[in-house]
């Protein structure tokens, strides 16, 4: 049989090997928590970013629609400001004519 003392002095060597176990497990866990909140950010940054790509994507296609627009409505404007274009109009839908001119209108 074991005396009172060696069973102490078991109970002493086991203590700080379960303490030191402990104090490993519970930094192992906290490592893996850590861990998976890094990945998990990852993963939201990642689909964030796939997202704001396709936004750019639109806005850039949109930009360049606006931009054609915009030099399409430019030349017409230019076109309007010329004195042909002024003619036609004037000709083609008020029925005018120049001085000296007849106007002959077809039934």
């Amino acid at each position: 049989m074991m005396s009172q003392r060696q069973v102490q002095n078991r109970k002493k060597k086991q203590r700080p090997t379960t303490s030191v176990f402990l104090l490993r497990f519970f930094v192992g866990i906290s490592a893996i928590i850590i861990l998976a909140l890094c990945f998990s950010t990852f993963l939201k940054q990642q689909k964030e970013f796939a997202t704001l790509s396709k936004e750019r994507r639109r806005l850039e296609k949109q930009r360049n629609e606006l931009a054609d627009e915009y030099e399409a409505l430019k030349n017409l404007n230019e076109m309007a400001d010329s004195d042909i274009y002024i003619e036609h109009i004037a000709r083609q839908y008020l029925d005018m004519v120049r001085p000296g001119e007849y106007l002959i209108i077809e039934k």
